[in-house]
């Protein structure tokens, strides 16, 4: 049976969230505050994140190759 909440509609807890996209929760809450992740409001003291909005974020982000180290 499918429901709303899967796939990239899924809900992930902050932690989780920041896991995901290998970040600290600060850095989390930093990119909602500057509009780069958006998040929903669960009830008035919780949100969460949609897997299917962290994927994006991840995969608009420039890919580094790196050089030789020295």
């Amino acid at each position: 049976m499918t429901t709303a909440l899967d796939g990239d509609d899924r809900l992930l807890k902050p932690k989780d969230a920041a896991a995901f996209i290998g970040v600290s929760e600060t850095t989390l809450r930093r990119l909602y505050n500057e509009g780069v992740i958006p998040r929903v409001r669960v009830t008035e003291d919780r949100a969460a994140y949609r897997f299917g909005d962290l994927r994006a974020f991840i995969t608009s982000r420039p890919v580094e190759h790196g050089g030789a180290l020295g």
